[in-house]
């Protein structure tokens, strides 16, 4: 019950309460008020928090903290209860002593709901776009509600993809005033552009209040937050390329020419250039390794084993142990520090940073493909792209790079102690042992030319061969119910006996063509060994040490079989590197590909405009009207041009062309006959498509949800996939409501068995539920998860075709308690809280069309045309 005399009802109460009890706080057991405060629904919980407790900051910050942990949504709808709980409540904080001159009225006798005096804050839409060379993005917040009084709200970002400091100047606190009579405020955030290509780039906004600052505020359930997207146009890799990549010749890119820009654009990533400059650094050790362990070796054969000076020889055999044992005590030194060394380069990231940042991407870009260039897509090249062709890129294409690297400083190591040899062993310096060094690139080259087409080809027979498996794989485990049900395995075996066959041979012809490749330097490096032997053994033969000493001569020796290993690594590196170009050519062709990001950038754009102007004309037509006013703007919708795949699908008749204004909170049923373009408009309408010709305005600040009429599962528990969407402080992810949500749509009881919490700490069931659950049920738990996420515009296609007559009418009358009650299982006594919900389906029955508010008919012929009546259909209208 509420105190009142002359309308003012709260404010007396309340006035009472702060000039009677100024000074007493919580004298009274907690206990007994955190029972009664668990038992209080939304509307009246909010009325003490903004109002009777708002200028006692102890029982307010206490209250607070208890908020969420005890208070319980509220469904009953009887009056006189929820009298009672208010009125035990106001005796437990202000006394049960009625004020003289008042009298005691129910609470149906006034209206007592929040919206009408308190305020609203959130921001416009849920999704801002901007360009990366933007500089800013303007990000509007709205206030609704009460006007005449202030309050102030705090603004804050979080990183996603997007990092505070690089791509945007982070937002911390933002103080948001709004002064008597504001409804709208903007926020400009600066924009930084990045050097680096993403395919996407996110960070998100939320708003924050504290009552005590602003009484009687409150934020939006779900507009409280908001995602900013900033779209990159830069080409990948790089923009060197851009003429060929922009017409679809990235084949005509020379592959070197693709693969270092590749290679130029990983290193820019702050931790994969880190690592590499460690890794760089680690890999010369091990070439400063090898030059010290040529010297040693000299040293070994001729002045420990050999020596042939007789001084020396005296001295070293007097400390021959000591001598040894430096020598090992070197060697085991310097393998055991390059062995630590190679251990941390594992932790340098360089190949898990660069797969993350590809395959990152390649989702992102994925995501946001154009509906129609997403459905021209083969899976197994979409599922090559993301697993083997990424890990190809980086293993054998960058990670390689840095192999090269290590080789060819091996090579300045082995020209560099051919210059010092000579000087430090007091040695002439003999120039033919240059001649591997110019011998092995002079022969190399010319070959590698010539085996770059026949290598180049029989890879690539390979990688298409080993797609049309991925493909035919794919094919097999998502159809297998047809290829069973139609007797067709036999077939289906000796069609995956061919493909398989074929990638085999194709796979052995390229080992055949690789193995001559890598035995090319193997032979190069033995003939020039042949030749050293032979040349430098005849001289050391004829003229003894005095030409060359044996621990020279062996070095040397070993040196050009070091030289011929080492070029052939280098080959053999360049060949796998250049082996990557095919999947980097793929993965080029999926990175720019086009979205719809400018095309959903421009449509919210124009949402938020025109939403602001159509606002801007209610608040004129309605100025004493502090709530509802959002809810009074329409959803518009006319005919529309559209075509798809080169056919159009939705033709928008010349001679008239009518709006249609559908008032939130209604039931919409569009009918027409088979492929007149009904599905289509629903997923115009869901914005599952971004059509040129903008004919659907949806307001900004609704949330609006397209429902394909396939059921969709993934691989999880029933509950994660039945709140799928819905963050875990979400109200309304809340298991009882789930489970009763899907009661009320007739799901069996073996199907809701899922949804029960595991005991004894076992893990909830994960199962294939495309395979487990019924087809029926299947389509059922579709409806239950949109109803679970309870959107503010549900747009559905034919959601009771699957259902006989009596399901049917069920899951229909659930529709329509979901609108009348602007949700299901939600407290009813936050109602008035809540937005209008609107249903827009295509009806296979009639008995859709008879519930529906307005019947929208589609056809290329007329377009788009209103039926007054379900008794208007034609005989072809529900196909």
């Amino acid at each position: 019950m509420v105190f009142q005399q002359g309308g003012n009802q709260r404010e007396v109460q309340m006035n009472r309460a702060i000039t009677t009890h100024s000074q007493h706080e919580l004298s009274f057991p907690k206990e007994d008020l955190v029972s009664l405060l668990a038992e209080l629904g939304q509307v009246d919980f909010d009325w003490v928090m903004t109002t009777a407790v708002r200028d006692k900051p102890i029982m307010y910050d206490w209250m607070r903290k208890i908020r969420r942990p005890t208070r319980k949504p509220q469904a009953s709808n009887n009056g006189t209860e929820v009298d009672t709980q208010r009125a035990g409540l106001v005796d437990k904080l202000f006394g049960s002593t009625t004020p003289k001159g008042y009298r005691e009225v129910p609470m149906s006798e006034t209206k007592t709901e929040v919206t009408v005096t308190d305020t609203n804050v959130q921001f416009s839409t849920h999704m801002y776009y901007c360009k990366e060379d933007d500089g800013h993005i303007l990000v509007d917040i709205i206030r609704t509600g009460q006007k005449n009084c202030i309050s102030r709200v705090k603004c804050a970002s979080n990183n996603g993809t997007a990092q505070a400091g690089v791509n945007y100047e982070a937002v911390e606190d933002i103080n948001i005033e709004f002064q008597p009579h504001d409804h709208h405020k903007e926020i400009s955030i600066p924009i930084m552009p990045d050097n680096a290509w993403h395919a996407i780039l996110e960070f998100a906004l939320h708003l924050s209040i504290d009552n005590i600052d602003s009484p009687g505020c409150h934020l939006d359930e779900h507009l409280y937050k908001a995602r900013i997207k900033i779209m990159d146009s830069s080409i990948f890799p790089s923009e060197k390329y851009s003429n060929e990549i922009r017409v679809n010749r990235v084949e005509d890119i020379p592959v070197w020419g693709l693969l270092w820009e590749f290679y130029k654009m990983n290193y820019s990533n702050p931790v994969v250039r880190c690592g590499t400059i460690k890794s760089v650094l680690v890999d010369m050790l091990h070439n400063l390794n090898f030059l010290l362990e040529l010297f040693l070796r000299v040293v070994l054969i001729d002045y420990l084993l050999f020596s042939h000076v007789e001084k020396v020889k005296e001295e070293v055999t007097a400390h021959s142990e000591m001598y040894v044992g430096a020598f090992i005590a070197v060697l085991l030194v310097c393998q055991a520090v390059l062995h630590i060394l190679d251990y941390q380069k594992i932790g340098f990231k360089i190949g898990s940073t660069s797969r993350n940042y590809l395959q990152e991407n390649l989702l992102r870009r994925y995501l946001n493909l154009t509906e129609e260039k997403r459905s021209t897509l083969d899976p197994g090249d979409v599922i090559m792209a993301f697993t083997s062709m990424t890990d190809e890129v980086i293993s054998n294409g960058y990670m390689n790079l840095l192999k090269c690297i290590k080789f060819f400083g091996k090579l300045a190591v082995v020209l560099l102690y051919q210059f010092l040899a000579p000087f430090v062993f007091h040695k002439p310096v003999r120039f033919i042992i240059f001649g591997p060094m110019v011998a092995f690139p002079l022969v190399l080259l010319p070959f590698m030319f010539c085996r770059a087409s026949l290598t180049g080809q029989c890879e690539l027979d390979r990688k298409h061969k080993q797609v049309k498996v991925m493909s035919f794989k794919t094919f097999l485990v998502t159809q297998y119910r047809l290829i069973a049900d139609y007797s067709m395995r036999t077939e289906v075996v000796n069609d995956s006996e061919e493909i398989v066959s074929a990638y085999n041979k194709a796979a052995s012809n390229e080992s055949r063509v690789l193995l001559n490749n890598t035995y090319f330097c193997p032979w190069v490096a033995l003939c020039c060994e042949c030749l050293y032997i032979y040349l430098i053994g005849l001289q050391i033969l004829h003229t003894g040490n005095s030409f060359m000493t044996v621990g020279l001569f062996l070095t040397n020796l070993n040196v050009v079989k070091d030289i011929g290993e080492c070029y052939g690594d280098i080959y053999k590196t360049l060949l796998t590197m250049q082996s990557t170009s095919d999947s980097l050519r793929h993965i080029v062709d999926v990175m720019n590909l086009p979205t719809d990001l400018a095309e959903r950038a421009d449509a919210c754009e124009h949402r938020r405009i025109l939403t602001k102007q159509l606002r801007a004309k209610l608040v004129k037509e309605h100025p004493g009207k502090t709530s509802g006013l959002m809810d009074m703007e329409p959803i518009r919708l006319r005919s529309i041009n559209f075509d798809y795949g080169g056919s159009q699908v939705l033709k928008a008749p010349s001679s008239t062309n009518r709006e249609f204004d559908i008032k939130q909170g209604s039931v919409v049923s569009i009918v027409g006959p088979r492929g007149e373009g009904k599905a289509t408009l629903l997923k115009i309408l869901g914005g599952a498509i971004i059509p040129a010709d903008s004919g659907v305005f949806i307001p900004a600040h609704l949330r609006v949800l397209h429902v394909a009429m396939e059921p969709y599962f993934y691989n999880s528990t029933m509950y994660k996939n039945l709140t799928f969407g819905l963050s875990r402080e979400n109200a309304a992810n809340n298991r009882d409501r789930v489970r009763e949500i899907c009661r009320d749509l007739r799901v069996t009881e073996a199907a809701l068995e899922n949804l029960n919490e595991p005991k004894g700490g076992e893990p909830e069931a994960k199962k294939r539920w495309n395979v487990v659950l019924s087809l029926t049920d299947r389509y059922l738990l579709n409806l239950a998860r949109a109803f679970v996420f309870d959107p503010d515009v549900l747009v559905v296609h034919k959601p009771t075709m699957p259902f006989d007559e009596r399901l049917s009418a069920s899951v229909l009358k659930v529709m329509k308690d979901w609108v009348d009650n602007r949700g299901i299982r939600l407290p009813h006594d936050e109602k008035e809280r809540r937005r209008p919900t609107t249903l827009i389906m295509s009806s296979a029955k009639i008995q859709g069309v008879k519930m529906a508010n307005i019947i929208l008919r589609v056809s290329k012929k007329n377009g788009l045309e209103e039926v007054k009546s379900s008794s208007d259909l034609g005989a072809d209208a529900l196909s």
